[in-house]
């Protein structure tokens, strides 16, 4: 599954200036528990992060461009 992040918008100085990420789960239904696999070690979820981007936290910077792919690989039995 490939999740694109293209941007947020009207944050304005609703964000403080600082470093932001964006994390995406897969959930089994809509308000549902996060999906995980089980491995021999951990018991690990299907979740992804973009990288951090910078936002000024100014009244006139209104977007937060993330532009960035998230891939989160599922396997069917």
């Amino acid at each position: 599954m490939d999740v694109s992040v293209h941007c947020m918008r009207t944050v304005r100085d609703k964000l403080p200036r600082g470093r932001y990420a964006v994390s995406v789960a897969l959930h089994s239904r809509l308000g549902g528990p996060a999906l995980s696999w089980c491995s021999t070690k951990e018991q690990q979820q299907w979740v992804a992060s973009t990288e951090p981007v910078e936002h000024q936290g100014r009244f006139y910077d209104s977007e937060l461009h993330i532009n960035q792919s998230l891939c989160m690989v599922r396997i069917f039995q």
